[in-house]
Formats: C-alpha cells, structure tokens, sequence
C-alpha cells in the first residue's frame, strides 16, 4: 500500500495517513495542493480527491 500511494504521488510528499472505514487514505502534498488518494487494504487506489475541499465541505479549516 505504502509503494502505491508513493506511486500516486508522483513526487508529491505524503504528509499524512488517515483510515477511512475498511479502506486508507494518503494525504499527498504536491506543489501547496493536497489530495486524498483512497486505498483498499491491497493497495488498489479507491478514489481521489481534492482534500482541500472536503475539509471545506466538513466545516473545518
């Protein structure tokens, strides 16, 4: 899972690791832009998105 999120980040740095229910989430900071990439258990990317805006979406900044 670790090699496939540094994968994901293309350079980026993960700067966090957060457990989404039975999945992960590599927080990859990129150039100032933080995205989410969700992973299963084995490493298969989930989904992506834009952490900026889920936090904004949850109320918090």
């Amino acid at each position: 899972m670790q090699q496939a999120a540094q994968a994901e980040a293309k350079g980026g740095t993960i700067v966090r690791w957060e457990k989404e229910g039975a999945n992960y989430e590599a927080v990859i900071d990129k150039n100032g832009k933080q995205t989410g990439i969700e992973m299963d258990a084995n490493g298969k990317v989930v989904s992506k998105h834009d952490e900026a805006k889920e936090h904004k979406q949850k109320g918090t900044y």
